[in-house]
């Protein structure tokens, strides 16, 4: 929710977003504000789902989505419809902060402080996936930043930054077949929202349609998810 609008915000119609608009360019004149307001805009939402994502450094974005998620909302309460939106991802962003909460308790009271906790080392002992998309997605920002001619380059790095962020949550030897299966789906979901302008144009439909299809592939990972959880705790159960 963090990492599309602030690349989008860069390659503006071309990189697919889920919230917020994409040419600000406006906005920031009406409000009086300079244009370079935008950039920090975008780097700070680049550099939270960024952290998000890598699994190495997803406490740092615990620790930095509540404060802004709250900031956006309170920023947006003079808009209809936006401030409604931003209720959803303030909420999301409190759930994401509470099932971090044991990691969080253990930063402040253990006397070793560390962002990186032992059963994430455990779980992802491969550092590189994450150090390398949190890398391609800061230097998506800087070719979009100070390049914004260069839109196929930027794009390609994004996609390599995906590429890794799925890299770093598949080598974790604990996901079953069923959860591999779920992270592909919500993959799929996240490369046709960022590709949609592309998509539209190759098989020639319309936004719309891409996001029914978007709608269908979430609904069939939750169902997916729910069923994992009732077949999973029932083994628990028995054993």
């Amino acid at each position: 929710m963090y990492l599309s609008p602030g690349l989008s915000k860069l390659g503006t119609y071309l990189f697919g977003n889920v919230i917020g608009p994409v040419d600000t360019s406006e906005f920031w004149n009406m409000m009086h504000l300079p244009q370079y307001t935008g950039l920090i805009l975008a780097f700070m939402q680049i550099i939270i789902g960024a952290l998000l994502l890598a699994q190495r450094y997803k406490l740092i974005g615990v620790f930095a989505v509540l404060p802004i998620s709250l900031a956006l909302f309170l920023f947006t309460l003079q808009w209809k419809g936006t401030v409604f939106v931003n209720i959803f991802f303030l909420v999301l962003s409190i759930i994401v902060f509470m099932l971090e909460w044991s990691n969080v308790k253990k930063f402040f009271t253990s006397k070793g402080k560390t962002w990186i906790s032992n059963s994430t080392k455990q779980f992802f002992p491969k550092a590189i996936y994450s150090n390398l998309s949190l890398f391609l997605f800061l230097l998506a920002f800087a070719i979009g930043a100070l390049f914004p001619n260069q839109s196929m380059v930027f794009m390609l790095i994004c996609t390599f930054g995906l590429c890794f962020v799925v890299l770093d949550v598949f080598q974790c030897q604990h996901h079953k077949g069923i959860d591999r299966f779920i992270l592909i789906l919500y993959f799929l979901c996240v490369v046709l929202f960022a590709y949609r302008i592309f998509i539209q144009d190759l098989f020639k439909v319309n936004v719309a349609g891409v996001f029914m299809l978007v709608g269908i592939l979430v609904l069939l990972a939750a169902v997916l998810f729910v069923i994992r959880l009732v077949k999973y705790r029932r083994k628990g159960s028995v054993g």
